[in-house]
């Protein structure tokens, strides 16, 4: 269970969704054939380091 403000990384993102780090940035991509313009959009949190909100992904 998540809390409400909570960021997740990557890895959970994989484990709540069940697809890939690759489909996951395919879904992110706007000239991929996989675009999905409801996927939930990262959150930049450094300069190499990105999160999603945990309810946005839930």
């Amino acid at each position: 269970m998540f809390h409400i403000n909570q960021i997740i990384r990557i890895k959970e993102v994989i484990a709540v969704t069940g697809i890939s780090r690759l489909v996951i940035y395919e879904k992110l991509n706007p000239q991929s054939k996989c675009y999905d313009s409801t996927f939930p959009k990262p959150i930049k949190l450094s300069v190499n380091c990105v999160g999603w909100s945990a309810l946005e992904v839930n």
